[in-house]
């Protein structure tokens, strides 16, 4: 499978919503048809397409443009759109009251000064809006096991990207 092939989308798909089930079901990704949505930390774009083609106004943000331009390839190879720029969750390049939604999975854990990541998502917020964000502990089982065996074993990755630069990759740091 050549990488933001079609059949890697879908197989990139297949594998993390059978590694996270709750996904769909928690977020309901049909629900936010016809509103503006705000991914924060959209890294790959898989969940970011699955709001474009739910018929979601969708919006994305990274701190790495790499993760900018394959979310927005993402997005197209499974037949949407959304607009992806490069930013940091404390400074967000939306105005205020801009989105019905900001779902963040797995990335706000990432940012040194949370409470000012908190305070931007709430002001790019519709009053009533939705958040919805995932944390998890980076020291847990589930990181040590998904990231250094699956990745790094399993699929070979810790020989290609060294020890080191494989963290990196997939907690979203810079390398």
């Amino acid at each position: 499978e050549t990488f933001l092939s079609p059949e890697y989308c879908r197989a990139a798909l297949a594998h993390r919503y059978g590694l996270y089930p709750f996904i769909d079901p928690f977020v309901d990704f049909a629900s936010w048809c016809g509103k503006r949505v705000l991914e924060v930390g959209c890294g790959q774009g898989a969940d970011l397409s699955q709001f474009a083609l739910a018929g979601a106004e969708t919006f994305g943000v990274d701190m790495t443009p790499k993760h900018c331009e394959i979310s927005k390839q993402f997005v197209a190879t499974m037949g949407s759109r959304a607009s992806v720029s490069r930013a940091v969750a404390t400074e967000l390049p939306f105005p205020n009251a801009s989105f019905d939604l900001v779902y963040s999975f797995g990335v706000l854990l990432l940012v040194a000064d949370l409470d000012k990541a908190v305070a931007e998502i709430h002001r790019v917020l519709k009053p009533g809006g939705t958040v919805i964000a995932m944390f998890y502990n980076r020291e847990s089982l589930h990181c040590y096991v998904k990231t250094l065996h699956y990745y790094g074993t399993v699929c070979d990755l810790e020989r290609i990207l060294g020890p080191r630069r494989l963290v990196d990759w997939f907690t979203d740091r810079k390398s």
